[in-house]
């Protein structure tokens, strides 16, 4: 009964009555097979499709992250990049045109460095980065003279013992030959030994000189650059240092071995060190003429109390012997300086 009830209810689902299930044909079990088999092979076909494009989908997400990240670090550079040029830009208040010149004007001053290092060289010796390689060769030289003398010696000795035990003429001679080869060994090694110390006077000499002709250059310079860096900081325990191409090499104070560059200090501190390394230069040059010095507002980012200093600096030098040039945007810091003012606008 309970499976006639059952019967009846999936009758009326499919819209059909008992008599009429009866009368439908029974369906082919083998063609059914085959469609089962058939959709079992369209349904793994398609997990595996599922399961291709899961990983396609996962792969084209991690490049997704990959290039959010490239993405991420770009913008990252291009706004170090904005802050670098901003940087570089506030020195000279925000002009392209300002920075353009100053980098022009040192490349000049780079040439000009070139050109005194071209004349400097060409003062030594046409080949005195050859000296230590001739010395090298000559003390190899004279190491293998050394061992034949010393082989000649055993010889000689061995020919002696040998007269002592045979006492015939010929021997004689023999050990005259060997003692005439004896004595012409030790001349030419006397005469390498003298090469030798000669070239190697002479290598020591080229350098000597080479250093003192720097020297005699940088010493004047630096002792220059450090009077004006104590009177404007007003500290005699430091002083400034210079590279043999005359560039600021960093400060050196008096208790301490290591040299501080001048990065770690701050931009006023950097620009004051410049200023007074190119007003010592000048100071140097003008021992025979009076010099030229341009600055282009090269105490924008000093303090009151050294820019004061500063200022006395150059009208104690523009007194004396140098003539002094000063491109401004703020003509207000230089105010107490005595010489004549011209507003470059109002003149173009």
């Amino acid at each position: 009964a309970v499976r006639n009830e059952q019967l009846s209810e999936q009758c009326q689902e499919l819209g059909v009555d008992a008599d009429g299930l009866q009368s439908v044909p029974l369906a082919d079990a083998n063609q059914l097979e085959q469609q089962t088999k058939a959709l079992q092979t369209a349904y793994e076909s398609a997990q595996e499709e599922l399961k291709s494009l899961e990983q396609e989908q996962q792969t084209q997400k991690i490049r997704q992250q990959t290039l959010q990240q490239e993405i991420n670090e770009q913008q990252r550079l291009i706004d170090t990049a904005g802050h670098e040029q901003q940087k570089c830009l506030s020195n000279y208040g925000g002009q392209k045109e300002q920075l353009y010149q100053s980098l022009q004007q040192a490349e000049t001053e780079k040439k000009q460095k070139a050109y005194v290092l071209a004349q400097l060289k060409e003062r030594l010796l046409p080949y005195a980065d050859g000296l230590e390689r001739t010395v090298a060769r000559l003390e190899q030289e004279l190491n293998y003279k050394q061992k034949e003398a010393l082989a000649l010696r055993e010889e000689v000795a061995g020919l002696r013992a040998e007269i002592n035990i045979q006492s015939e003429e010929g021997l004689y001679s023999k050990i005259s030959e060997l003692e005439e080869e004896y004595e012409l060994v030790q001349s030419r090694y006397r005469w390498l030994a003298g090469r030798a110390r000669a070239v190697k006077l002479l290598h020591r000499l080229v350098h000597a000189r080479h250093e003192a002709m720097l020297t005699s250059i940088t010493d004047p310079i630096r002792q220059g650059i450090n009077g004006l860096f104590q009177q404007v900081t007003a500290q005699t325990d430091r002083g400034l240092q210079l590279e043999a191409d005359l560039s600021l090499a960093g400060l050196r104070i008096s208790n301490e071995e290591s040299l501080q560059p001048l990065d770690v200090f701050s931009i006023g501190t950097q620009e004051q060190m410049l200023l007074l390394a190119r007003l010592a230069l000048a100071h140097f040059l003008s021992a025979n003429e009076r010099q030229l010095v341009v600055l282009d507002d090269a105490l924008v980012n000093s303090d009151g109390h050294r820019r004061r200093r500063i200022l006395g600096l150059l009208e104690e030098a523009a007194a004396k012997h140098l003539q002094i040039i000063i491109l401004t945007c703020h003509p207000d810091m230089y105010q107490g300086l005595p010489g004549k003012r011209y507003d470059l606008a109002a003149l173009i």
